[in-house]
């Protein structure tokens, strides 16, 4: 399976590109293997990214444990050695 990831046009995300649902829908759909497509900025917009907190006191944190979970998937493709930057191929 191919697919592009959620935040390739997004340079400001918000909750819902930053959404565990949609990561999860994203990365689970496939039988044999995935492919994730990105523009050369989502690395980047995710380190630099704030999540601002919009939710209600004590409401949960979505858009901020969205943040965190693409942000340690993104993080474990590159330091597994799978991310590949076109220039490189």
């Amino acid at each position: 399976m191919v697919l592009a990831h959620p935040l390739s046009g997004v340079v400001n995300p918000s909750g819902f590109d930053l959404a565990t649902g949609r990561l999860c829908v994203m990365t689970s759909r496939h039988r044999v293997g995935l492919v994730i497509v990105s523009r050369d900025h989502v690395g980047g917009t995710l380190a630099e990214f704030l999540p601002s907190a919009t939710q209600a006191v004590s409401r949960p944190d979505d858009a901020g444990r969205g943040h965190a979970q693409n942000l340690a998937l993104w993080s474990a493709l590159v330091r597994g050695g799978r991310s590949v930057h076109a220039s490189r191929c």
